[in-house]
């Protein structure tokens, strides 16, 4: 049977959660609040938000009947968006370094030569967006990680001379056996030797209802034990625990390219020549080099620049979820 003094029992994150939310006032959200937020969004994504507060501009000259001062504002977007791109691309191509953005840089220097600004303003405006996004998503991701990793347990309970002490949960070896008390995240996986409590493994499988852990059964390290105490015997280490599996798969998962960008990034020589041909064959059947920017316009992969990004936010948002 298992004595634990109840005030032998230390503080626990689940607790301090609890108390925070009970005594602090809830936060306002503030015009300065919004007024910082706003000027954070500029300092991030300056290129695109310059874009649409532009187009607008333009939107209203053009309405208003000053076509000429629509086009100079045009003009400013595709060369506000297409310096850095040409710029990253040149870089990319020294370094032997080739995709599909390629397309997109002669698709504004081509609007450029034929006076078609609102063509380039709006290639600039689907680029620099789905950067934002991408931008964004690895923003929250790595946030998440950063949660993730600091949830993780960090030390746990073992009985030592009739006394119960704090050992760091790396410590624990395979066999020991340490006590969980109410409201604290299991350190280690293992099974329950003694100690009858509600479980909740929410945070590693979804599942909302909590789990009664008897004698016998095993508990996953990162779930939270609720209202008894349990004595469990290690069935792992710590760095072999089901949460710190899947904190390494997320780091993994962060690191690696999407399969889909390596895809478009292997097919990129090919599809970029491919482009130029209809171009050029375009103009040479139409004798019109609109025709033939009509096609590079087409061709630029601003979908797929978009869509790679909206799939990793979707991912974070996932992340987030089953955190």
């Amino acid at each position: 049977m298992i004595n634990a003094n109840p005030s032998d029992k230390p503080t626990t994150q689940v607790g301090d959660v609890i108390e925070d939310a009970a005594e602090q006032p809830r936060i306002a959200v503030t015009p300065q609040s919004w007024l910082r937020r706003i000027w954070q969004a500029i300092k991030n994504y300056p290129i695109p938000l310059g874009a649409v507060v532009l187009l607008l501009v333009s939107l209203v000259f053009w309405l208003s009947g000053r076509a000429n001062l629509a086009n100079w504002t045009l003009l400013v977007i595709v060369l506000m968006g297409g310096t850095p791109l040409l710029w990253d691309t040149m870089k990319n191509i020294l370094h032997q370094e080739f995709s599909v953005d390629f397309i997109a840089i002669l698709a504004i220097t081509g609007s450029l030569l034929l006076n078609e600004y609102l063509a380039g303003a709006f290639i600039v405006l689907m680029l620099s967006g789905g950067e934002a996004l991408e931008a964004f998503a690895l923003r929250r991701a790595r946030t998440s990680l950063s949660a993730l990793a600091e949830r993780a347990p960090r030390t746990a309970h073992i009985w030592q001379n009739d006394q119960l002490i704090s050992i760091p949960a790396e410590s624990v070896e395979v066999d020991m056996v340490i006590v969980v008390k109410p409201g604290e995240l299991i350190p280690v996986d293992g099974i329950v030797t003694s100690g009858l409590s509600n479980v909740s493994e929410a945070d590693l499988t979804g599942e909302p209802i909590p789990v009664r852990k008897t004698p016998g059964m095993l508990v996953l390290s990162g779930s939270v034990n609720l209202d008894g105490v349990l004595e469990v015997r290690a069935s792992k280490r710590s760095a072999e625990s089901k949460y710190a599996q899947i904190v390494r798969l997320v780091e993994e998962a962060q690191a690696q390219k999407a399969p889909i960008h390596r895809l478009a990034d292997r097919y990129a020589v090919g599809f970029t020549i491919a482009a130029i041909a209809l171009a050029g064959l375009s103009w040479a059947i139409s004798r019109d080099s609109v025709y033939a920017l009509a096609v590079l316009v087409v061709a630029t992969p601003c979908p797929l620049i978009l869509g790679l990004p909206l799939l990793s936010c979707l991912a974070s948002t996932l992340l987030r979820i089953t955190e």
